[in-house]
């Protein structure tokens, strides 16, 4: 079994070379052909994903977290559906949304998903600039997102996210926007509206708790105009996935999103920025080959 680890060493404040280095000490332990590939930016993970379905691997190994896998997939679907090996994960990120919906918690799972999980095709989502694995968010989660990528490097998971919450609520106000789907429109004020493919971004906040990688559709979560002490209040209940019954939050499955506004809103998916408004959000069904524990 050929098995490439793709390493970004930045992950996890640098904690990836190590878990690269175990990794390919369990697996190779285990009969498996390791080969270990570093990269050096994001757009240096995109351009090894796509050199990797020249010669495919059994699976390509990604080591890093949502960031390294957003750039990863986008790089493997440059090539012919064909060509793309299964895509694996070994999670050392800040968040690690994505491994965390496919169940895998630590390096032990990761490896034994690699050398006898199951395969599965899930959906991405996509947008002119590219795809996604989890959740695009436009409005007040993007501001957060953008201010989680740049500036809580000490904190990880749900407490970097927290942070940027509290750090970018001071200055927020609700935008005017036009947020459209296929079975309705909405023209008015929105905290922000969030189109997941998986239910969880920000290190485990549950803000699509409906979501399946696996059922051709998005879940929009559309929050309209709250307060700011009204958001902070919700926020421990998107931890559960308690927020839908919030009189302001609207919430159903679509295979497309548009979301437009006169004022700038940024798009961020899997921690990444990916374009600003207007932007047009769609299901590609079934895009990826990926493994996951049996």
């Amino acid at each position: 079994m050929k098995i490439v680890l793709l390493l970004n060493r930045t992950a996890g404040g640098g904690r990836a070379a190590h878990q690269a280095r175990r990794a390919a000490q369990i697996l190779g332990e285990a009969g498996a052909e390791v080969s270990l590939v570093e990269t050096r930016s994001m757009e240096h993970t995109a351009q090894e994903a796509q050199r990797a379905t020249v010669d495919p691997p059994d699976v390509l190994a990604v080591v890093g977290g949502d960031g390294t896998l957003h750039a990863a997939v986008n790089g493997l679907l440059r090539a012919p559906s064909a060509a793309r090996p299964p895509m694996g994960v070994i999670p050392c990120g800040r968040g690690n949304d994505f491994a965390r919906t496919i169940g895998i918690a630590d390096l032990d799972a990761a490896c034994a998903a690699l050398l006898g999980g199951a395969r599965r095709r899930v959906d991405l989502g996509r947008t002119d600039a590219g795809f996604f694995l989890g959740v695009a968010g436009a409005g007040f989660d993007s501001q957060v997102a953008r201010r989680a990528q740049g500036g809580t490097r000490l904190l990880s998971g749900a407490a970097a996210y927290v942070y940027s919450v509290v750090r970018t609520l001071a200055a927020f106000e609700p935008v005017m926007a036009r947020v459209r789907h296929d079975s309705g429109d909405y023209q008015g004020l929105i905290t922000f509206a969030a189109v997941g493919n998986t239910g969880c971004y920000g290190g485990g906040m549950r803000i699509a708790p409906l979501a399946s990688l696996e059922d051709g559709l998005l879940d929009l979560c559309l929050v309209k105009a709250v307060s700011r002490a009204t958001l902070l209040r919700m926020l421990p209940r998107v931890f559960g996935g308690d927020h839908l019954d919030h009189p302001q939050v609207f919430y159903t499955k679509t295979k497309w999103v548009d979301i437009e506004s006169n004022e700038p809103m940024e798009v961020f998916a899997d921690g990444e920025f990916l374009q600003t408004v207007p932007v047009h959000i769609e299901v590609l069904p079934a895009a990826l080959e990926i493994v996951s524990p049996a």
